[in-house]
């Protein structure tokens, strides 16, 4: 494949691409880098782009560059993109001082702000697949990058999954050590609840990623109103209706999580 040359504010870049971004390289005013965790085997980045309301087109470019430095290198990707750093704050998830009052304090937020300020982006790839998903307002669209499939759906013993969030959360040892991860995924089940099925989605992101910690929860729904690691608002997917709070409480919800290599898993409204 041939090859272009991308000249950046960090030097020169040398991408394999240049089928997707064709002779063009977007070169971006600048961009602040507020988040930026790799284990190894999964690298999770959250950038604010300086320019105001980057267009679709430009957002896609720099993305490709993105992924292409780690296309080869790490089993998991993940990029988001905004235009301002409250965007880009709120993208990540809550943190637990704003997770107090559960499905109140959602809802409040969600009727507060519906949708993000500015356009805001993010790059997904897995498996030989990547997809990038854009929103300005009300305008919401998806575009597989490359790849056949749209990394965010697996399937596991013909049940779907959808992977709504992600997040790879460095911890430090207070010795000074080699750090640990957790890594959290949040999916919205497409076909029934299995816990067989969650168990072996667990275990399918334990051999992705490096993290000792893997967390897995997921819901029928978008609404993980009770869960910090989730952002109050999740611009990748079209909303749903919000569910009354007694709606959102009969909610089956089932999570998985593997601590120190077992796997164990729990749920609410749900008999396995």
């Amino acid at each position: 494949m041939a090859r272009i040359r991308c000249i950046a504010s960090s030097g020169l870049r040398v991408l394999s691409l240049a089928s997707l971004l064709g002779s063009f390289c977007y070169r971006a005013s600048g961009q602040t880098v507020i988040r930026h965790v790799d284990d190894g085997r999964v690298v999770d980045q959250v950038v604010v782009m300086t320019d105001v309301n980057p267009p679709y087109d430009a957002i896609k470019r720099f993305s490709l560059q993105f992924l292409e430095q780690y296309n080869d290198r790490r089993a998991i990707v993940r990029l988001i993109v905004a235009s301002n750093r409250e965007d880009a704050s709120r993208s990540i998830g809550r943190d637990a001082t704003n997770s107090a009052g559960g499905y109140e304090r959602a809802v409040e937020a969600l009727k507060t702000s519906k949708y993000p300020a500015g356009p805001v982006a993010q790059a997904f790839a897995m498996k030989g697949s990547a997809i990038l998903t854009y929103r300005s307002g009300n305008d919401l669209r998806t575009e597989i990058l490359f790849g056949r499939e749209d990394p965010s759906r697996i399937e596991i013993g013909g049940l779907g999954f959808q992977i709504l969030h992600l997040r790879l959360t460095e911890v430090p040892h207070a010795g000074g050590g080699k750090s640990d991860y957790n890594f959290e995924v949040f999916a919205k089940a497409l076909d029934s609840l299995s816990a067989g099925a969650v168990g072996e989605l667990t275990r399918q992101f334990q051999r992705l990623t490096a993290a000792t910690k893997i967390f897995v929860d997921v819901r029928p729904d978008l609404w993980f109103f009770d869960n910090e690691g989730f952002p109050e608002v999740l611009p990748w997917v079209r909303s749903e209706p919000l569910p009354t709070k007694l709606e959102y409480m009969e909610k089956h919800e089932l999570y998985c999580g593997i601590i120190a290599k077992k796997l164990t898993c729990g749920g609410s409204n749900f008999e396995p």
